[in-house]
């Protein structure tokens, strides 16, 4: 049998074959041991082949040594990124839209900051942050995150410390950090947010949703995403974004397109006006190719109460567009003049169920 080159055999070590793969653990007593293998292979070899080894030895040593302090740092500060964000979010979900009162602001520094009822938020670039004018807390040490929870019924505005700039509608929960840090700028939104994103092309804007996640560098979109609909929306003002969904497929959307999607799965895509899917930040809803479940759940979270209906009006189609500046009685009294529509009083809100028609 012929023998191995040895510069091959050391090439195809196993712990050369795991820096390169970067997926094996190998126990510290291992690595010494392989090490001490390989200077032992050393002893046997001629000279110049002894040097070409002692070359390599070295060299593949310190790509070693480099790869595993890079890996290390790399993984360590990805992870501790992964984790706060995975973490935050973990703390956002224990708190309830339901229960909330007012606009609540908790804090890097964990301070619950009660923002009233149409709040406006602003992140200095240093990341002080002041609510209507007034700073409550001073700028992080380190990459920290923040809640905004907007409770049904109550609108914000938040200006983050890159110039972003965001309207957040009722019933939405936002997580982001005081200052922007690493190779991207990452929020969380569970709900609905009109976002102007500040353009930086060399650390693009990441929007994560409960179901998918936009990229972007510099853009205007309103992105609807509330956990508790299977139905989310994306639609693109100006610029340009790229939506990967749950199945991990990605969508460029394009100015005044519209992109539905299923419990996180890209649907379809259409031509729109965009400026009537960004009406609600000026107190419009536009009720075209939305199914009357879907205009009855969003209703609930803009005036604050629950609104059923019967599986029967499901069926039924509306057009046009709410004035939320009338109140919600108002608003069902015209939804019941356009079709035979019934309108009952509960505890928690209102119900709708179709009407007989006694005429028939």
């Amino acid at each position: 049998m012929q023998k191995q080159d040895p510069i091959e055999e050391i090439k195809d070590h196993p712990l050369v074959s795991y820096f390169q793969s970067q997926e094996k653990e190998v126990p510290e007593a291992e690595i010494d041991l392989r090490w001490n293998e390989l200077a032992q292979q050393l002893k046997y070899e001629s000279a110049p082949q002894r040097r070409k080894l002692w070359r390599i030895y070295a060299e593949v040593a310190c790509a070693v040594a480099l790869l595993a302090g890079v890996l290390w740092g790399g993984r360590l500060y990805m992870d501790s990124q992964s984790h706060s964000m995975e973490q935050a979010i973990a703390l956002l979900d224990e708190c309830s839209i339901d229960t909330a009162s007012q606009i609540l602001l908790i804090t890097h520094a964990e301070q619950r900051i009660e923002a009233g009822k149409e709040a406006r938020i602003t992140y200095s670039q240093q990341g002080e942050v002041s609510v209507n004018q007034r700073q409550v807390e001073a700028a992080p040490q380190k990459t920290e995150y923040n809640h905004l929870i907007v409770p049904k019924g109550k609108f914000s505005q938040l200006l983050l410390a890159d110039g972003t700039s965001l309207h957040v509608n009722a019933g939405t929960k936002v997580i982001y950090p005081s200052v922007f840090t690493g190779k991207y700028r990452e929020i969380y939104v569970d709900g609905e947010i009109y976002i102007d994103v500040k353009k930086n092309t060399k650390q693009p804007f990441i929007v994560k949703t409960p179901y998918f996640d936009i990229r972007v560098t510099g853009t205007t979109f309103n992105v609807n995403a509330y956990k508790s609909m299977n139905e989310s929306e994306v639609v693109l003002v100006h610029g340009s974004i790229v939506v990967t969904d749950h199945t991990e497929h990605e969508t460029v959307v394009k100015p005044n397109e519209l992109l539905r999607l299923t419990e996180g799965i890209a649907r379809s895509k259409q031509q729109v006006d965009a400026s009537e899917y960004i009406a609600w930040t000026q107190g419009n809803f536009p009720l075209q190719g939305r199914s009357i479940e879907s205009i009855l759940q969003r209703l609930s979270f803009y005036y604050g109460c629950e609104i059923t209906c019967d599986p029967s009006v499901n069926a039924l189609s509306l057009q046009g567009t709410i004035d939320m500046s009338v109140s919600l009685p108002k608003v069902l009294e015209r939804i019941a003049k356009i079709h035979p529509i019934g309108i009952r009083k509960t505890a928690g809100g209102y119900h709708l169920f179709i009407t007989l028609n006694t005429n028939s």
